[in-house]
């Protein structure tokens, strides 16, 4: 279809869009594709909270160790669609994909090997090898096959190339470290293609540049000779790139010195991919004698239209004995040219290596990008930071997961994602003397742009049971990180005015918890970590969301706790919880139980330390329509055995509010017994609306003040505003 027909059915679909939207659901397609507009997420079979999203900061040692932050998680629509926002406990994305018939071209001059071949690269002036031998000339990526002549690349290159099964192909090196070469057609593999060694430290790279690239065999670049790395592999393709089978460019492991890198992997394609093989570029180990981990090479898959995968990745980092090497990053990206749609079902691993001594080595980062299509993903996404079991050594930082869709020629679409993901820190040893750092986790990212073509797309998290973004226990403490569900208004191109942004529903627990001191650290005092706060909002600055009523609510039936992480013998009250903000311009619905506690004080010692930390604010909030809370709200300051935290506000806002939950907004508690010891102080309550009418309250309220020498002060509590 040409691009102007292409854009005259979005001017149609525009123009339907009021019709069609909320009446129509469409199902996957064969090859699970989603439908614009509210597709069913049972596609697959249905599971119940299987999967789990870890950004958080991993514990460190006692001994003036530090805990790991944790990383944010932000899910949000850019210029909202007038479609959900999800992250559901029920249902699995469907990456699956159906394999387009392919058959291979070899041109009019191919290449047909049937037994183990190495060709040569001849030096120029160099002479011509015997009739009938394929050959390639260094500085040109041209490959010939002799006529016998005596007179160097007279012959026509040769237009495409096979490898049957059980038969290798080794390339010689043309260029300094690269065997390359170029084809009009296609290479159809079901071998093994490798290069020769540079030297004992490098492998041969190899670069085709071709039609089509068919794959059921081997492509082989990985590092064989100890501590050596291996080469790259880039394939160019025309056309597409169909891969069934393994490519490996791995460095090698050591027992004597650093372990070997791996080679990057970069495949570009103009029109697909299609990879259901298993690709690697993991860095070497290195084991007893050895030194550090090799680092990983990257891996970049890039199609101007579908990309679809369901091979495991991976480009770990090595494990060393004197340091983990580091992960490389996975980009998968489709859409560059007209339209974008990306399936992964594969693992992909990032992660660093472990360390028995030294540092962990850091993840790499996790990026899918679809430009006017959708991303479906139901593969596990792992970038984890790597251990170490030496003490005075820190472990490594996870990386991070990006996803976007945006407009390209056609409007972008769904966002279906399941899998696990681990972008946590790597684990430091917290046993007795230990002072390492704890690795701090990657963020997690969904950011979906539907500026122009608001048509009811969806993002949607399926399965899901928890988000974790907490901060790392430890002598010093890591905060925890904020987790955002959120959109922007919309704007309808063809129609020439903003629209409303989106609904969001949130099924998962969320913990944002800051890490706590241990009861064995040394170096006191010591404050726990700030809690991240949790947004989940419909922003609508402008009151676009008047005119949609079904649109820009709010319903969250998660748990979440923001709390701040106890202290030890603290002289002041630091490290207080992360505040919940839900604000649903057309409603907000919460059953889930919300805590955004202080952290307690753990010490006893009798005197003037021993501070509990503040509790944070909790909204719930509404502009045009209902509030309703059937949770158990918390804000508690924390306890301290000299000083206890505060208590912060709750306040529930909208034309009608109707509560059924526990309300607690109370003051820490100190020892009434230590001399000059204060409560912490209880805060306030409110209820109301804006005529202070339609409000209904069957909970219970509790906002006292807490027990000390001086007791802290009860708070108040408004209903409809009047003093309770």
């Amino acid at each position: 279809m040409k691009t102007k027909a292409k854009k005259a059915v979005v001017v149609l679909l525009i123009l339907l869009f009021p019709f069609f939207l909320f009446a129509c659901k469409t199902g996957s397609s064969d090859n699970g594709a989603v439908a614009l507009s509210d597709a069913a997420p049972d596609a697959a079979p249905e599971t119940v909270g299987t999967f789990t999203i870890n950004t958080s900061g991993a514990d460190g040692g006692p001994d003036g160790g530090s805990g790991g932050n944790g990383g944010s998680v932000d899910i949000y629509m850019d210029y909202g669609s007038l479609g959900p926002l999800q992250v559901m406990a029920s249902g699995v994305a469907d990456a699956s994909f159906t394999p387009r018939a392919s058959a291979p071209n070899l041109g009019d001059n191919p290449l047909i090997l049937t037994a183990d071949t190495t060709i040569t690269s001849i030096p120029v002036p160099g002479a011509e090898p015997a009739a009938g031998t394929p050959y390639l000339v260094e500085g040109s990526s041209d490959l010939r096959i002799s006529d016998g002549d005596g007179d160097l690349s007279n012959e026509d290159a040769v237009t495409g190339i096979s490898v049957v099964a059980g038969v290798t192909l080794t390339l010689e090196l043309n260029y300094i470290l690269t065997a390359e070469v170029l084809l009009d057609n296609d290479i159809d593999n079901d071998g093994t293609i490798t290069t020769v060694d540079r030297d004992g430290d490098q492998r041969g790279n190899l670069s085709l540049d071709l039609y089509s690239y068919h794959g059921n065999g081997t492509i082989d670049t990985s590092g064989t000779l100890d501590g050596q790395s291996g080469g790259y592999v880039q394939i160019n393709s025309g056309n597409s790139f169909f891969n069934n089978g393994r490519i490996d460019t791995s460095g090698a492991d050591s027992t004597a010195r650093t372990a070997g890198n791996g080679g990057y992997v970069e495949i570009y394609a103009y029109y697909g991919i299609e990879n259901t093989g298993d690709i690697t570029t993991d860095g070497g180990a290195a084991t007893g004698g050895g030194d550090a981990g090799g680092d990983a090479g990257y891996l970049d898959f890039a199609a101007d239209f579908n990309l679809n995968n369901s091979g495991n990745l991976s480009c770990r980092g090595g494990d060393g004995v004197n340091g983990g090497g580091y992960g490389n990053w996975i980009q998968l990206y489709a859409g560059d040219s007209d339209f974008g749609d990306l399936h992964n079902s594969g693992n992909l691993d990032t992660s660093g290596g472990d360390s028995a001594a030294d540092d962990g080595g850091s993840g790499g980062d996790i990026e899918m990008y679809a430009y006017g299509g959708y991303i479906v993903n139901s593969g596990n996404l792992t970038t984890k930071g790597g251990d170490n079991t030496d003490p005075s050594s820190d472990a490594g930082d996870g990386g991070s997961v990006y996803l976007e869709v945006s407009f390209q020629n056609l409007p972008a679409r769904d966002v279906l994602f399941s899998g696990n993901v681990d972008a946590s820190g790597g684990l430091a040893v917290t046993e007795t003397g230990a002072t390492g750092r704890g690795g701090s986790g990657g963020n997690f990212e969904i950011y979906a742009e539907y500026e122009n073509y608001p048509l009811g797309q969806r993002i949607a998290l399926l399965g899901y049971s928890g988000i974790d973004a907490n901060g790392g226990d430890g002598n010093f403490t890591g905060d925890g990180e904020s987790v955002q569900l959120y959109c922007y208004p919309g704007y309808d191109d063809l129609a020439g005015f903003d629209t409303a942004g989106c609904s969001i529903t949130n099924e998962a627990d969320i913990n944002t918890a800051g890490g706590s001191v241990v009861v064995a650290a040394t170096n006191i005092p010591a404050n726990g970590g700030n809690g991240g706060d949790v947004y989940m909002e419909t922003i609508d600055g402008d009151d676009y969301g008047e005119f949609y009523l079904d649109i820009e609510k709010v319903v969250n039936s998660g748990d979440i706790d923001t709390s701040g992480g106890d202290n030890l013998e603290a002289d002041s009250s630091a490290g207080g919880a992360g505040s919940v903000w839900i604000w649903g311009y057309n409603g907000v619905t919460n059953s889930g139980n919300i805590t955004a506690r202080g952290g307690d004080d753990l010490g006893t010692d009798g005197g003037t330390t021993g501070f509990g930390n503040d509790g944070n604010d909790l909204q719930l909030y509404a502009e045009l329509g209902p509030v309703s809370n059937s949770g158990a709200l918390s804000t508690d300051g924390g306890d301290g055995e000299y000083s206890a935290g505060d208590a912060s506000v709750i306040e529930l806002f909208g034309p009608e509010v109707s509560n059924s939950g526990a309300l607690a907004a109370n003051g820490g508690n100190a020892d009434p017994s230590l001399a000059d010891s204060t409560g912490g102080d209880g805060a306030e309550v409110n209820l109301d609306s804006p005529d202070g009418l339609g409000i209904t309250q069957t909970g219970t309220v509790t906002n006292h003040g807490g027990t000390g020498t001086t007791a802290g002060s009860d708070g108040d509590y408004y209903l409809g505003g009047v003093l309770q």
